[in-house]
């Protein structure tokens, strides 16, 4: 048998990665390798040498392999001069430059000698903020790819944040229209080396598999098949993650005296400054409460970040997206602001200076003051939920909170499943507009389901006997979400589930 790696031709695919110089190539490799490679900086010429990277090697024997190339420097010179040339690639190949005294010959000629011995597909990548019709360096280098007569696969890079759908598909059509005459470009997409989704490598592999030579489609099919399991086996164990903290947090609740809950529930409290037991209860339970919110948030976080590969200290952004995400722009009426200043210390003192200051910082309270945020100047009310019973009482998160956490987990997933690898560890940036109106309008479509659940946390203390019900709860909003922004998700079918 033949050790693994050490694989015929047929069962190795190769892609290459072109472009003009300082497009994003090495951005997008790290981004489809999920590991760090080459050198990513604003210049000319970074990357001057061809580098090949294995991107999946499969149990089964079939291995993909991306090479990262060398970009195009001066296309149109280049053009001029193969043109005068009777056999242009080959001569190109034969002849000999000094990597250092004519560094872009030496770059074009690495370029054009993989695409002509190594590749099996051409991944050439555009600026999309460019206009098709005023980059001319594209029309000279598709003219150099026409000649070596391998397909061409366009990916649409550098396109910014996540966007409608609709306007990504205008883009597309736009450098479909200004391609179609060059034969050699087989299909455009979007992929974007810092925005694009996980979704989206599902329809590059397809594409892929419908240019390849038919000889190479069959162990091509094995690693797709592979690529599927992987992506799908990490959105299962995020979603894991996800309903972990959910029903964690639906479940849990701290035991306080009946008197202390009737006071609470009531604002009925002392006059700031006074001493009072059932005042010092009530704060000891909440700030547990919110110091557990805190931690778990964290974790999940942590965890996602983990399973995507986007390892990196994100502390610092983390604070910045709590503090605009959820800041309160509604003034906080006066009695409000008296209670919240009369009794709130240690955690959740923090969450009431910075709902009477209208902003938002860190400090204890930072998940919980978040939500308490957003869901408006009256949050410290809105955020628990007060329970008497016979025997005991207990506070615990109340139902607009919980649906506020089901929103933030939406749109945490969302960030990281959309982090490009290029950007080097995970840092949190801001949300697109349209995905806080689509995670509003889904959060509000479900309703139902959510609140069902949080009244299943008010009789069940035990989280674990929630996380399958949340799972499938938190699995079908994301996957809605998906399928929404791109059409490619709903091509996994009844492994999506």
């Amino acid at each position: 048998m033949m050790p693994k790696g050490t694989n015929n031709l047929n069962e190795s695919i190769t892609l290459s990665l072109i472009s003009h110089t300082n497009v994003g190539k090495t951005t997008l490799a790290r981004t489809l390798l999920r590991k760090d490679i080459g050198v990513v900086r604003d210049g000319v010429h970074v990357t001057d040498m061809s580098e090949v990277h294995i991107m999946l090697e499969t149990s089964e024997g079939p291995v993909l392999r991306l090479w990262d190339t060398p970009g195009f420097g001066d296309s149109a010179k280049l053009l001029h001069h193969l043109k005068n040339i009777p056999k242009p690639t080959g001569w190109f190949q034969n002849e000999v430059w000094d990597c250092f005294d004519d560094r872009a010959k030496w770059c074009n000629q690495q370029a054009i000698r993989n695409v002509r011995e190594d590749a099996d597909v051409v991944l050439y990548l555009v600026n999309a903020a460019e206009d098709p019709t005023q980059a001319g360096y594209v029309d000279c280098e598709m003219q150099i790819l026409d000649w070596l007569s391998k397909p061409v696969v366009v990916l649409l890079n550098q396109m910014g944040p996540p966007r409608e759908a609709e306007i990504e598909a205008g883009e597309e059509r736009s450098w479909e229209d200004h391609l179609k005459r060059f034969e050699v470009v087989k299909y455009v997409m979007s992929l974007d080396a810092f925005a694009r989704c996980w979704v989206q490598e599902d329809l590059l592999m397809k594409t892929i598999e419908g240019v390849l030579p038919f000889a190479k489609r069959k162990p091509f099919a094995t690693i797709w098949k592979e690529w599927r399991c992987n992506n799908l086996s990490v959105f299962e164990s995020a979603m894991d993650s996800l309903a972990r903290q959910i029903s964690t947090a639906c479940c849990d609740r701290e035991t306080v005296s009946k008197k202390s809950v009737l006071e609470l529930a009531q604002f009925k409290l002392p006059v700031p400054g006074t001493f009072s037991e059932n005042r010092k209860e009530k704060e000891v339970a909440m700030n547990r409460l919110s110091e557990r919110l805190q931690s778990n948030g964290r974790l999940s976080l942590a965890e996602l970040i983990h399973l995507h590969q986007l390892e990196g200290n994100a502390a610092t952004e983390i604070i910045k997206r709590m503090s605009t995400d959820f800041s309160s722009n509604k003034p906080i009426n006066e009695g409000i602001s008296a209670i919240i200043g009369g009794f709130v210390t240690g955690a959740l003192g923090g969450v009431g200076a910075d709902l009477l200051s209208g902003g938002l910082t860190f400090g204890g309270g930072a998940v919980v003051g978040g939500v308490l945020g957003a869901v408006g100047a009256g949050g410290l009310a809105k955020g628990f939920n007060f329970i008497r019973g016979d025997n005991s009482a207990f506070i615990r998160w109340s139902l607009p909170l919980f649906q506020e956490l089901f929103r933030t987990a939406l749109l945490r997933y969302l960030a990281v499943a959309h982090f490009g690898r290029g950007r080097g560890a995970y840092t949190e940036s801001e949300y697109p507009e349209f995905w806080k109106t689509s995670v509003r309008l889904i959060i509000e479509q479900h309703h139902n389901e959510i609140k069902t659940l949080w009244e299943a946390g008010k009789r069940e203390s035990n989280a674990l006997k929630l996380n399958l019900r949340t799972k499938k709860i938190v699995s079908k909003l994301i996957r809605q979400l998906l399928e929404g922004f791109y059409a490619e998700a709903n091509t996994f079918g009844s492994a999506f589930q």
